[in-house]
Formats: C-alpha cells, structure tokens, sequence
C-alpha cells in the first residue's frame, strides 16, 4: 500500500493564493533546491580535478610515448568534465529554486522570492510543447501556461510511473473552467 503525500506549500505561497480567492490546494512541486544541485556539481567537479591530477602523476611515470598520449587525452577529458561540471553549477544557480502549485480555482508560481498568482479565467491556454528531434521527437517536453497578462510560465514535466501529476491536475482544472489545452 502507498502512502499519499498531501501537498503543502510555503506560507508566502499560501498568502498569495489567499489574496487571489484561489481556493484549496490541490498539487504542487518543488524542483530540487539549487545550492543542492550546486553542491553536486562542485563534488563531480572536484573528482574530476582529482582524476586530472591524479592521471597528470601517473602519466609522468610512463617512459612509452603511446602510454603517455594516453594519459594526455585522459587528463584532457577530465579537465572537459571539470568545466563541464562548472557550467553546470552556473546554470544551477542562475536557474534558482522554482515551485508549482495547482489550487482550485488558479496556479501560483514560484521562482525564488518571486511569487504568481493566476487565477483560471486570466489564463488564455496551457500549450503543449514538443520534442523537435530524436526518439521523443512528438512528444510533450513541457507545457506553457499563457496568462492574459505577462510572461507565460514554462511548466516541466516530472513524469512518474508514466504521468505527471501536477500536469495531469493542471490540465483538468483547466478543462473544467473551460480553458483551452493545446
């Protein structure tokens, strides 16, 4: 037997719902924090340094000329993944913390200390984005909710044993206000 986890969300996210008339909650995600994601990519970035340095001293030991080329391209691949990692933890950070929240009657959205109320009928349609190109080609990646007024918030899929729950209730409080998906 599962255990349902009921949603819950933060009291600035609450408050905002509340000023809007938005009703109960009804779904919500959080993306992982982005210090965690950071934190992680400093780690694997270190490894990587360490598997530099530790192929950097090893190579130096070899007197084969093949056996030292290929410490070279090994050194050089982790020092790619080393600055891999770093652009990752940029990205992380820039990105910052979003959250999503279904109610009854609207959406919030949540990115960093930036909070959006939506109400249903402000929004003009939730639109499905696909895959352009290899084998999800077709495919949702993401949905837009396009509100009337503002910038239209980009809603990722999280899909669990083959659906998204959080997509899945969006989509159905949007058709019973009568709201176009697309």
């Amino acid at each position: 037997m599962t255990k349902e986890t009921v949603p819950t969300a933060p009291p600035g996210v609450v408050t905002a719902a509340g000023d809007r008339g938005l009703g109960e909650l009804v779904e919500a995600r959080k993306e992982t924090n982005p210090l965690v994601g950071a934190a992680m990519g400093l780690g694997a970035g270190a490894v990587c340094y360490g598997l530099l340095w530790g192929i950097t001293a090893i190579g130096e030991q070899f007197s084969l000329r093949a056996a030292q080329k290929l410490a070279g391209w090994l050194g050089f691949a982790a020092c790619f993944l080393m600055v891999v990692c770093i652009v990752y933890v940029l990205y992380v950070l820039i990105r910052g913390a979003r959250a999503y929240y279904v109610w009854s009657g609207g959406f919030v959205y949540q990115h960093n200390t930036t909070i959006r109320a939506i109400r249903w009928p402000e929004v003009t349609e939730l639109r499905g984005r696909l895959h352009e190109s290899g084998d999800k080609a077709g495919k949702v990646a993401e949905y837009q909710l396009v509100p009337a007024e503002g910038k239209p918030i980009t809603v990722p899929l999280d899909v669990d044993d083959g659906r998204d729950k959080l997509v899945d209730a969006l989509i159905a409080a949007l058709r019973a206000e009568g709201r176009p998906v697309v």
